[in-house]
């Protein structure tokens, strides 16, 4: 009895290490979505996610997310270091009484390029940042929302927006914890994360 029980202990955990193996092996550096996607595929290029919910637990971390056509890829979760890029395709997120984007990790590095995110008039915040290292919004628009264009609720970290409409108006960003942000303006076009000009500051620059 305890030669079998010590047999299915060695198994129950073999088993176990192959799934986690399993998982590693999906995630891939980058991944892609689309209209016509499925969230059952791996996210490969010509085998699409259709959300970026789908997509993120199949993109590793510091790895990219693409949009191949324009296409509403819904609201999504940011737990980790990632990039979603749609800039060639305008890729949107409809958030009807939800937060467009959230973003939860002190130690997340997060890039968002080329997204029109649209509340619909109900929708949260656009943007809400409850913890993260850094956050760079770089050709996002934000409409319709009851609260905020961009919620930082964070105590550290910078804030970046270059070319978005919700970077550029005030009003639309908030600091919620009265927090000590780095606000990134006069950024790099080649490299987004460097600013000539940073200001550290509980309040957002003006516009």
């Amino acid at each position: 009895m305890t030669t079998f029980k010590s047999t299915l202990k060695i198994f129950s955990f073999v088993a176990l290490v192959f799934a986690f193996a399993s998982i590693a092996q999906a995630q891939a550096t980058r991944t892609w979505v689309s209209g016509v996607g499925d969230d059952a595929n791996p996210c490969s290029r010509t085998a699409p996610c259709k959300t970026f919910a789908g997509a993120i637990s199949k993109t590793a971390t510091n790895g990219e997310i693409n949009c191949l056509d324009p296409a509403g890829y819904g609201a999504v979760t940011i737990t980790k270091s990632l990039t979603i890029d749609c800039e060639d395709t305008q890729g949107s997120i409809l958030a009807s009484l939800v937060n467009g984007v959230i973003v939860n990790s002190s130690t997340a590095h997060v890039k968002l390029r080329g997204l029109s995110i649209n509340g619909a008039g109900n929708g949260i915040n656009c943007v809400r940042v409850i913890a993260a290292a850094s956050v760079v919004l770089d050709e996002v628009v934000c409409a319709n929302f009851s609260q905020h264009g961009v919620s930082v609720e964070n105590s550290s970290g910078a804030i970046g927006g270059r070319r978005s409409a919700a970077a550029r108006i005030c009003s639309s960003w908030s600091a919620e914890s009265t927090p000590t942000i780095t606000w990134l303006t006069e950024l790099d076009n080649a490299n987004p994360m460097q600013a000539s000009r940073a200001v550290t500051s509980s309040t957002a620059p003006a516009a």
